[in-house]
């Protein structure tokens, strides 16, 4: 089997040499190339915006290293606010409400708190408070699409201590294929995947090792975006300059009158002197302004809008733009909602995958559906909020029982009907003088001979 992995890792080694050649390539006669917004093209412009026709250069990014488009998103990151602010916002929404621990098949309270006691012990014997852990990986995963998580293990091979390590550095050094890496080079360290090293990614594709940063197709359109707007507030500044031709010699309908040197001097001097001054001259004299024009680019702006909109998986309510009603606001998020439950189902794959699974090895032995310990994100008020009230609505048709329900919202033990609000409060003004609520007997009412006669009567 080793012979054909080392015959396998020739082949491809030849084949990436070659692919990364020809990436150097394509970056080099692209390098001093102006844009159309005055300024050198980024890997953005020069790969990523070619990916799919730049084959070779892709091939490199995606499979080999991909320190060049980490660079490139952290230098977007410092010029383009709108990017920043909405990674800012989708990290914060991943792990604003928490993380639990539940059981996979058997909820089983006990062992779901010895999981996650055992979890919080090792982060904070790695020098991470409750929540560093989960927020560093997060913004690795949103910003660049790859997180990387070196574990230690004591003699025992039991997990005690983890360290989310940075994204630049890490290189394929054996690989099946272009899908799957066996071993990542990270600073002239081996790393074997899966056990040396986790490897987290999101949006991948499944012949590429690396996942693929979704802000790369945006950020292009962010550039021209923000070159429109900085064009047209010169443009529009420019349009107050205005430069005033005097035509010595040419009458107001174009014909030409010789002009002597003498009276030429005349007139130049004049203007020259006191530009504001009135003019007494024998000479014909055409005046002429010029002045720059603003043309307005709304139209391609309000392009470059949806495309940054769609790209940003965001909204115009939660880019700060106001005028969006409640229910709008709140339907716009739902795109941003959409992305960070993605986020949040893909760290959550992976931590139980590798973190979760080796906590469960080592405390309960062979990893079997009865020790399945899994961690969750929490639900959001919003989501919690339509869930248990789409559940009371089953329970109310009858087409689920009180248990069923209780289950499904997360609710644990027997409910104590004894002390429920029906049993407390309403059942007492349920059962009580509803009647006598309705006609008081202090009050006048026919046919019950209940209250008092007044002198009228």
């Amino acid at each position: 089997m080793s012979k054909i992995f080392n015959l396998f890792k020739k082949k491809e080694l030849e084949e990436i040499t070659e692919d990364k050649n020809k990436a150097i390539e394509i970056q080099n006669k692209t390098a001093n190339i102006k844009s159309a917004y005055g300024k050198n093209k980024s890997v953005f412009d020069n790969i990523y915006s070619h990916y799919f026709t730049g084959e070779n250069a892709r091939s490199y990014y995606m499979t080999q290293c991909m320190d060049t488009l980490v660079e490139d998103i952290k230098k977007e990151l410092l010029e383009q606010p709108l990017l920043a602010r909405v990674i800012k916002n989708i990290s914060n929404s991943v792990i604003k409400d928490g993380i639990s621990f539940k059981g996979e098949t058997v909820r089983d309270l006990a062992k779901e708190k010895r999981v996650q006691d055992r979890f919080y012990k090792i982060l904070k014997d790695s020098d991470y408070l409750d929540t560093d852990f989960i927020e560093e990986c997060i913004l690795n995963l949103v910003k660049y699409s790859n997180v990387f998580i070196i574990p230690k293990r004591d003699k025992n091979e039991k997990l005690i201590n983890v360290l989310v390590t940075q994204n630049i550095g890490w290189k394929v050094d054996e690989a099946i294929g272009t899908c799957y890496a066996i071993k990542y080079l990270f600073f002239n360290k081996k790393y074997k995947n899966q056990w040396d090293i986790w490897h987290y990614t999101f949006n991948k594709e499944s012949d590429e090792i690396f996942g693929l940063p979704i802000w790369g197709s945006v950020i292009p359109y962010l550039r021209k975006y923000n070159f429109l707007i900085s064009s047209s507030i010169d443009s529009y500044s420019d349009q107050s300059i205005e430069k005033t031709i005097y035509e010595v010699g040419i009458t107001n309908n174009g014909t030409v009158r010789p002009v002597t040197p003498k009276a030429y001097n005349s007139i130049r001097n004049n203007l020259t002197d006191d530009p504001t001054a009135d003019l007494i001259t024998d000479v014909p004299i055409n005046v002429k302004t010029i002045s720059k024009t603003f043309t307005s680019p709304d139209k391609i702006l309000d392009v470059l809008e949806l495309q940054i909109i769609a790209g940003l998986y965001t909204s115009e309510s939660q880019l700060g733009q106001n005028g969006a009603g409640r229910q709008d606001a709140e339907a716009q998020k739902d795109n941003t909602d959409a992305i960070v439950n993605d986020f949040q189902t893909a760290l959550a794959k992976h931590l139980n995958k590798t973190f979760i699974k080796e906590i469960c090895k080592d405390l309960f032995g062979d990893n079997d559906e009865a020790n399945d310990i899994r961690l969750v994100f929490n639900s959001g008020f919003d989501k919690q909020e339509r869930k248990e009230k789409h559940e009371v609505f089953k329970f109310q048709s009858g087409v689920a029982d009180l248990n069923e329900v209780r289950k499904v919202m997360g609710y644990e033990g027997e409910i104590q009907a004894s002390k429920t609000f029906f049993k407390l409060y309403q059942q007492t003004e349920m059962n009580g003088s509803v009647a006598s609520k309705n006609s008081p007997s202090n009050q006048h009412t026919s046919g019950t001979n209940t209250t008092k006669k007044t002198k009228k009567n």
